[in-house]
């Protein structure tokens, strides 16, 4: 609100160079166009030719960016405000709104049992929604989004339950926070330009116990297709994750998409199980991302957890065959589980990657992985309680530029001079085209490579089975087909040439 206090009617204002309005009894006007970091130019000459000239740079983010008109615009940034109040006032309608806009500013707390159906809410700069314990939301046909800035986030906490339907969310920092033990279903919903879509969390950041809530996804869709993140993210060019779950149990059990992002799915000390989605176009243009991007699913924990990655499990006709789909890294673990069947994988960096997975269960098998670096790689696991990886189809086209000592290939195991444990490759078809290994093993103590086809199909020199530092392994009945006279094999009585 711009107010002056001398002079007599009437005034002639000037906003920011536009043409002089006559306001001829007031000594106050609102300015709802401005916002946080504008400047603003002031003119005002009363009917005395008196005239008084100022500028100014807004500090405060008192302001609504988003206005509907027509529509409703409720709180403040800085304010928090209850539904109840909102209803009470008669502000807001009794158990519905519908068919209407809404602008948030400020955080509200929806604490009565509320619809929200076709119509548009417009969240301000850093707005937050608060769905409070034990309401029931339901939504549907709902667009949410920001306008000149990200806001800040929907939270469901704990005992709610918010079932969201055919609903656009979009310019979120957190896009929707789920709390332990709340009860999420969301369907068709469609997570557009956030940093972040879902974020699972408990609230203790410390925590390493694990935490559930009932949630049910169906055919979402999270991306970032085309678009810049609104300020203060403007720089950022694609979301962070589409979903990621700390100290919480993650289960995504049908048909869910995950396109145009750094990464897909994150989980830290997070039981997680995947049926059924479909990952594209997960990568980064910036090397100093290298470390921390382009995972379609990423498992990173401190604890051991347990990662479930099935792609033939949906109930909802997949639009093509592909789970995984120009990949920086399709599944990454540290301290896990893994369960990965039936996955088809193309145009991938590395397939499958695991790290310190000591004393877990792995069973990597049916998987179709077309890569340019490694179709499987394990590192500094041993001792395995049981690893098998049999049943892959694994096809690597390495860079013309790899280098001799490159450890690029169809499955490389990296040891730690240690026991394997129960380790076993068998029957996995690989094919080799400037990759330098079909299946590599160093520093390892106990294992089976048994039954597996390997094709080298150029003329570089390159290894079908090689083994260093390796002992007590039993290998067996492996064919190695090589097209010169260069393809070579460190095992030679496995050496079967066409």
């Amino acid at each position: 609100t711009l107010s002056w206090k001398q002079g007599s009617a009437p005034y002639y204002v000037s906003i920011n160079n536009q043409a002089p309005v006559l306001y001829t009894a007031v000594d106050s006007i609102v300015l709802d166009s401005l916002c946080h970091g504008d400047t603003l130019l002031i003119s005002i000459t009363d009917s005395a030719l008196n005239q008084l000239s100022a500028s100014a740079t807004i500090i405060e983010m008192q302001c609504i960016s988003c206005p509907c008109t027509p529509g409703i615009n409720i709180g403040a940034a800085g304010d928090t405000v209850y539904l109840s109040q909102l209803i009470s006032n008669n502000t807001l309608p009794a158990d519905s709104l519908a068919d209407t806009c809404l602008s948030i500013s400020g955080t509200l707390h929806i604490d009565v049992n509320y619809i929200i159906a076709d119509m548009e809410i417009k969240m301000n700069p850093f707005a937050t929604v608060i769905i409070d314990q034990n309401i029931q939301l339901l939504m549907h046909d709902v667009h949410v989004h920001g306008c000149d800035t990200m806001w800040q986030s929907w939270v469901a906490s704990p005992f709610v339950y918010l079932n969201a339907k055919r609903c656009n969310i979009e310019d979120g920092i957190v896009a929707l926070r789920i709390e332990p033990d709340a009860l999420v279903i969301l369907d068709s919903v469609h997570f557009h330009a956030n940093d972040i879509g879902i974020l699972l969390n408990d609230a203790d950041a410390n925590s390493t116990a694990m935490n559930y809530s009932s949630h049910y996804l169906s055919n979402c869709r999270f991306d970032c297709t085309g678009d810049y993140l609104l300020p203060p993210y403007a720089s950022q060019t694609i979301s962070r994750c589409g979903i990621s779950a700390n100290n919480h149990q993650l289960d995504l059990i049908d048909y869910n998409e995950f396109y145009d992002m750094l990464n897909g799915v994150v989980g830290v000390n997070a039981d997680m199980t995947i049926f059924g989605c479909r990952f594209k176009n997960i990568r980064h243009n910036d090397q100093s991302l290298a470390s921390s991007a382009g995972y379609a699913i990423l498992s990173d924990n401190q604890i051991m957890c347990s990662l479930t990655v099935d792609g033939a499990i949906s109930s909802i006709a997949a639009p093509d065959d592909l789970i995984m789909n120009n990949c920086r890294v399709g599944i990454s673990l540290k301290k896990a589980n893994l369960s990965c069947y039936n996955n088809r994988m193309q145009t991938m960096t590395i397939g499958i990657a695991m790290e310190q997975c000591q004393d877990a269960y792995i069973k990597i098998a049916d998987n179709l992985i077309r890569c340019r670096q490694r179709g499987v790689y394990v590192k500094n696991s041993m001792p395995f309680a049981k690893c098998n990886i049999s049943n892959n189809s694994i096809y690597v086209n390495s860079p013309n530029s790899i280098g001799q000592f490159v450890k690029y290939g169809g499955i490389i195991v990296e040891g730690n001079n240690s026991q394997s444990g129960s380790f076993e490759i068998f029957n996995n078809s690989i094919e080799l085209d400037t990759s330098r290994y079909g299946i590599f093993i160093n520093s390892c103590i106990g294992g089976q490579l048994a039954d597996n086809s390997i094709s080298m199909i150029n003329e570089k020199p390159n290894y079908g089975i090689y083994m260093s530092n390796a002992s007590k392994f039993l290998v067996s009945c492996n064919s190695v087909w090589g097209n010169g006279a260069d393809a070579t094999m460190s095992i030679a009585n496995n050496l079967h040439l066409p």
